[in-house]
């Protein structure tokens, strides 16, 4: 009896972290065309349109590793055609390195939304970094979202913003992401962490062999919470990779 459920406790901890491993690795995170983390790291302000907060400074945030539909460079935008039933077919395409600020046009408090041959839109003005501040009206489809981390002192938030919930979105600078430090960081720290607590976990089953049935209960307990903090672990690995 006791040798079965050892052999089921060793099954079934390989397998949480098999399964762990796997649904971590498609969490946001890592630098791919999924849009996580782009090699150039831009920071500024997003300003939110219609929350409620304590104090309208709160609607102003802070943020970096923005995008755009998961793109830095080569944003494809539209401009405005002058009959609502034809397709946008003229295109624009916008880098990050080159805006200052990108503002959708707003109407009575709320963005203007148009529709063009069944698709809907949200226009916008973009207003380039260099010395004139050029300005330049175009049109986005709708459900293209910006996408960042707001900074906090506590950790990152991943944050996803459409633009018809903002009413400005300030570029001021970029950084160029070390990659190669990042990965040294992940190796040298957090995996070791999870390395201990996959020892642990070995040796609490294997404590388990010994153990009298009134301990099962206790053992069991532990292991569950060691799970837990291997997928913290874990997530901690795959969130910064």
């Amino acid at each position: 009896m006791k040798c079965h459920l050892i052999i089921g406790s060793r099954l079934l901890i390989s397998s949480v972290v098999l399964i762990l491993l796997v649904n971590l690795s498609s969490q946001p995170g890592t630098n791919t065309t999924d849009g996580h983390k782009n090699k150039m790291n831009f920071y500024g302000t997003v300003t939110l349109n219609n929350v409620s907060t304590a104090a309208p400074e709160q609607s102003k945030l802070n943020v970096e590793n923005i995008s755009i539909g998961r793109l830095f460079q080569h944003i494809p935008v539209n401009f405005k055609p002058n009959d609502p039933d034809s397709r946008p077919v003229n295109i624009a395409y916008l880098d990050l390195v080159e805006i200052a600020a990108i503002e959708p046009i707003q109407k009575e408090g709320r963005a203007v939304i148009d529709k063009f041959a069944g698709r809907e839109y949200v226009e916008i003005k973009v207003t380039s970094n260099d010395s004139a501040h050029t300005e330049q009206n175009y049109i986005i489809e709708r459900n293209r979202r910006v996408f960042c981390d707001q900074v906090n002192e506590a950790g990152h938030i991943k944050s996803e913003f459409q633009f018809e919930g903002i009413t400005k979105l300030e570029i001021h600078g970029y950084k160029q992401r070390d990659e190669n430090k990042e990965v040294k960081c992940v190796s040298s720290n957090a995996l070791t962490g999870s390395q201990e607590i996959m020892k642990e976990i070995e040796e609490t089953s294997s404590n388990m062999q010994k153990a009298e049935p009134g301990q099962i209960e206790q053992l069991m307990t532990k292991l569950n919470n060691l799970i837990k903090q291997l997928k913290d672990s874990l997530y901690s690995i795959f969130s910064m990779s």
